[in-house]
């Protein structure tokens, strides 16, 4: 007999985890008893595949989207690549009856390369950002409004995720004549060039803390899944809270908008997919036709390594 789905948890928590578990035990619930599988093997698949989707190509957690053959075809192929030929098939075979009973026919059978029913996060307007500082200035106390405005920096001057906000330490912020860079660490490691307007708050909250001392809650010991979360929840809350999601996603469209080039831009998002990147497309301003017919006219030429 299959545990009980909704006690599933995997071996290692991770920050993917705590966000995907809603679905995850969601799906285990309405197949359970469905298929061969236990909770506990298809309750590991699911897990990788939420986690890749979130940490990796940014897809969002939705049935029609997640479950379609092509996307599982590629987190087969790119996505758990650390793991045996025969785990990776299993999987493969879970995942596939997974889809089976949850997906319309078309779209649980028929091989699709579009990936155009995902909707990422949109951006935050110039007036909900406005909005979002007058929240982080009503926060109760001192300590709580430094932290409320360093969250906010990181994410739409840096882009980072939750997780990566959480492990940010003062030494990870570089600053010289060029502007400032956070180096961050861990699994997506890189460097990644603050916007400019954005630059001072987070330099100067740097330069008041010692450099292994986290910038935001610096008072945590290590980081936690739910670290970010937790601080929203609390004290002065309202709509008007951050969501580093859309943070992250007002950073990337604020580079679409700019044209800034696609390489360094995925370089400094860590990611690998330039399908997490034509997903804000949807967001991007319209260009002036003839300012983008000379730009395409104009591609510069040839170098003699070509």
């Amino acid at each position: 007999m299959s545990a009980d789905p909704a006690r599933y948890e995997p071996r290692v928590l991770t920050p993917a985890w705590f966000e995907a578990r809603p679905f995850i035990v969601s799906v285990l619930t309405r197949v359970d008893g469905r298929t061969p599988y236990s909770s506990t093997e298809l309750g590991f698949a699911l897990t990788r595949l939420t986690e890749w989707a979130l940490t990796r190509v940014f897809i969002d957690l939705e049935e029609d989207l997640l479950f379609r053959r092509d996307v599982l075809d590629r987190f087969i192929r790119f996505g758990c690549t650390d793991l045996a030929a025969g785990v990776r098939g299993n999987m493969r075979s879970q995942l596939l009856r997974v889809a089976e009973l949850l997906l319309e026919p078309d779209l649980a059978q028929v091989r699709m390369t579009a990936l155009s029913r995902s909707n990422p996060s949109a951006p935050y307007s110039y007036r909900e950002i406005v909005k979002m500082f007058s929240w982080a200035a009503a926060q109760r106390t001192p300590g709580r409004n430094a932290d409320a405005h360093i969250l906010i920096h990181l994410g739409l001057g840096a882009g980072l995720s939750a997780s990566e906000i959480g492990n940010c330490v003062a030494g990870d912020v570089h600053t010289s004549a060029p502007g400032v860079a956070i180096e961050v660490r861990g699994e997506r490691a890189r460097v990644v060039p603050v916007v400019e307007e954005w630059e001072s708050g987070i330099a100067d909250r740097a330069a008041e803390l010692g450099p292994d001392v986290f910038l935001f809650r610096p008072n945590h010991v290590a980081h936690y899944p739910n670290l970010v979360s937790n601080f929203v929840s609390k004290g002065h809350t309202s709509e008007h809270a951050p969501q580093t999601q859309r943070l992250r996603a007002t950073w990337i469209v604020r580079h679409l908008n700019a044209g800034t080039p696609m390489a360094p831009l995925m370089k400094a998002a860590g990611v690998e997919s330039l399908e997490a990147m034509t997903r804000f497309m949807q967001f991007v301003d319209e260009p002036d036709p003839d300012e983008a017919f000379q730009s395409l006219r104009l591609a510069g030429t040839l170098s003699n390594s070509s």
